[in-house]
């Protein structure tokens, strides 16, 4: 038995010294990889011991090291290019609020000559009707007919003005439902006295 025991006791020592030899520069190494890589939070520098050392555990640290830190500089990239998009979109919607507005804006000069002879044309009727009703000659009845008349003229002017200011005023930019066709009848409202249009 004794004769047994040497080899199997010399076998047994060989079987727990290539495990430990086995444990020390594999299993521990791929464990400590692991326990790092499940503890690493984004922002951290994911640094691994093992990076010092020359066999493939030390290759595969640095590598993975360098793709780490590749991974953080494309996402810190990622979050300048963001940011600027976003400014660069908040411009650009800026400059087409503007042009809106000086398309509008541009617009109005274009309609002030149709405009001016749309009030001007019932003015001329209202100071006509205020001679008419200064003369002492008048009936009740006329005289009633005539101011009937001047408050219509004077509600044209009204609406005339009141549509200008709606158009010129800047939109909010909400989004809602409307009928297409009463924004063209609006529309056609507002270009009736502009014959070209």
């Amino acid at each position: 038995t004794s004769r047994i025991w040497g080899p199997t006791r010399f076998c047994l020592f060989l079987a727990l010294f290539g495990f430990y030899l086995l444990y020390r520069s594999v299993i521990r190494p791929i464990n400590r990889l692991v326990r790092r890589a499940e503890e690493f939070k984004e922002g951290e520098t994911f640094l691994l011991s093992s990076t010092t050392s020359h066999n493939e555990f030390g290759k595969l640290s640095r590598a993975v090291n360098m793709t780490l830190r590749g991974l953080e500089d494309s996402k810190a990239e990622l979050r300048e290019t963001i940011v600027s998009l976003e400014k660069t979109n908040r411009e650009l919607t800026q400059a087409q609020e503007e042009i809106i507005r000086s398309e509008k804006l541009a617009s109005i000069g274009r309609l002030a000559s149709g405009v001016a002879h749309e009030i001007g044309n019932p003015i001329g009727i209202v100071l006509g009707y205020l001679d008419m009703l200064k003369g002492n000659n008048l009936e009740n009845e006329e005289r009633q007919d005539f101011i009937s008349r001047i408050e219509k003229e004077i509600d044209r002017i009204n609406k005339t003005i009141r549509d200008l200011l709606d158009f010129s005023r800047p939109s909010k930019g909400e989004v809602k439902v409307i009928f297409v066709h009463k924004v063209i009848d609006d529309m056609m409202d507002m270009l009736k006295p502009q014959p070209m249009m």
